[in-house]
Parts: structure tokens; sequence; C-alpha cells
């Protein structure tokens, strides 16, 4: 299945283009990456559908700099995301397309890529993509006991949301099929953590972010309980709750603790139903979500958590 994921458009200066688009649009680049090979600069705008990605030549012989050159600033390309980029390369060059590569390359955003001739394309250059690796931001943050691995993405100015990965997994693990879609709209922060996430990690990887109240914390399986804990122990970094596959231990944790905030219940294993259904019946301020076990339903489950967040 394909869609479109974003609009490239061909820029003399990202930033003065970005302010441009800022005034224009009322939003400002979520992230700025170099891709050193094709000697281009790189800014993506969550348009609130596909994406618009500024190309900024780094380098006077870059394709960039002699498509503007050529043609001056504007359209450069489309992209369209294919869910098997191999199948797709093959199915164009069946069809008679040229293709601008022997195979996928690694492109922006955490991506793999190949583009069609536009003489083939009634003037459009069309991009395929498939995202195949996590944009996280790395960094350490020191604790007591030795350094925790965190991980950013997003820009810092925007909304903030903690993802505590579940007992004997990590933040790679749990959350970078996520990732794509809320580091459009929002300041993301994880971390990993012996065992699993606990709240007092938690608090020290937010102030290393910057992070000093309003987040949004989620809580995959049983960090549902250390994200409860969090709201308690530190209400005023804690804007509201989502719970990503609970486990029954997280009802006594509800009802001792008693937090007032606003939670989102997400279910996407069917084992995790029951349970999710019980904390929306039994605990008001509750939203339940069940996303279908089937297509884009980790994209599904991101749009949740932006929609919750817009929605408090």
């Amino acid at each position: 299945m394909l869609k479109l994921e974003h609009i490239g458009i061909a820029v003399e200066d990202g930033s003065a283009a970005s302010l441009t688009l800022k005034k224009l649009f009322g939003t400002a680049p979520y992230k700025e990456e170099s891709v050193v090979r094709e000697s281009v600069k790189t800014l993506f705008i969550d348009a609130g559908g596909p994406k618009l990605e500024l190309l900024e030549s780094i380098a006077g012989d870059s394709a960039v700099a002699k498509f503007l050159g050529k043609r001056g600033e504007g359209l450069h390309h489309i992209a369209v995301e294919a869910d098997d980029i191999e199948a797709h390369l093959d199915r164009v060059q069946r069809e008679g397309f040229t293709v601008l590569s022997e195979g996928p390359v690694d492109g922006a955003d955490g991506k793999r890529v190949f583009f069609v001739h536009p003489h083939d394309c009634h003037g459009i250059l069309v991009e395929f993509c498939r995202q195949v690796r996590p944009t996280w931001r790395n960094a350490k943050v020191q604790r007591p006991h030795g350094a925790v691995s965190a991980y950013s993405a997003g820009s810092a100015k925007a909304a903030p949301v903690l993802l505590l990965h579940d007992q004997g997994s990590s933040a790679n693990e749990d959350f970078n099929e996520l990732l794509p879609t809320l580091e459009r709209s929002m300041h993301v922060v994880a971390f990993d953590a012996p065992g699993y996430s606990t709240h007092e990690h938690a608090k020290a990887v937010l102030n290393s972010h910057f992070v000093q109240k309003d987040a949004l914390v989620v809580g995959k399986g049983l960090a549902a309980e250390a994200a409860v804990q969090m709201a308690q122990s530190y209400p005023e970094l804690v804007l509201a709750l989502v719970f990503i596959d609970p486990v029954d231990s997280i009802v006594p944790v509800l009802e001792e603790n008693h937090v007032d905030k606003p939670i989102l219940v997400c279910s996407l294993r069917s084992e995790s139903v029951e349970i999710a259904g019980e904390i929306s019946r039994r605990f008001s301020r509750t939203q339940l979500s069940v996303i279908p076990e089937i297509g884009r339903r980790h994209a599904q489950l991101a749009e949740q958590i932006v929609a919750f967040r817009a929605w408090i």
C-alpha cells in the first residue's frame, strides 16, 4: 500500500524558507538533518498530513544545487511511503520506469529511498521511501548508580512526551515505530533503565532535557505503574498519562495513588483488552482505545497519543 509521505521543496536558504513557512502556516521545522552523500541539508515541517521537506544544498555541485540553478526554488519531488520498498522497486522497473540508483539507498529521516526519473513521470521527480531506522538523538544522564542512556527527538519547543519502556525491553524496542509520528508534533524523550523504567530516573531524564512541567507520560506494560508513581510523586511534571497494554497490577496501583490526571488506555494486544476496559470503567477521566491488530497499528497508536495530547 502506498501513501503520500512528504513533499520536497528546493530552497536557497533553509532558515529563511523555514521562517516564511512559519509565518504562513504557524509551524516551525521539528527536525534538521544533513545527508552527506547527497550534499544536502533537510528540514522537516509537520503540515498536518504529508510532511514538507525543505532541501538546501551544502555543496555547489550537488543535485539540489543544479536543480536550483536550472529551475530556481520550488517543488523538487513528491515522496510516497512503500510498505515493501524492494517489491515496489522491482514493480516500477518491470513497468519500464527509470530508477536513478541501482537500488534503495539511505536517505534523510531514517529512510531507505529510491527515485524515479522525472522524464518518465510527466516532469515530476518521484521518491519511494520506507522507514527503516530510528532518528533518536542520544545522550547520557548521570545517576547515583551510573549513567542512563537517554534519547530525544522532535523540537525541544514542542509539547513534551516521556516514553517509559516495559520490563525486559528498551526504549528502542518499544517505541521506534511510534517515533516518526510523535516527533512531528511533540518533544519526545525516552531512556533505558535497569529492569524497567522508574519514576526517579524519569524525573532526572526529563529535567536533563529542560522539561520542568506538563509532560505527557506514556508507560508500556509494567511501566504504566512507574507512570502512575511519577504522577503521584511529581504532579507538576505530569500533565496526563497514557498506558499501552497495561497489566492487571495497574488497578491496585491506581486505587492506592488516587491520581487525578487524564488517562488514555491503549490496547494493541488482545490480551490487554479486558484490563484496559476495566480501567476505563472504574476510573474517571479515562479514555479507551483498542487498536486493531492489522494494518498501520503503531502509526494509529501514535496518532491517538498526539490527538489525546491536543485534547487535554
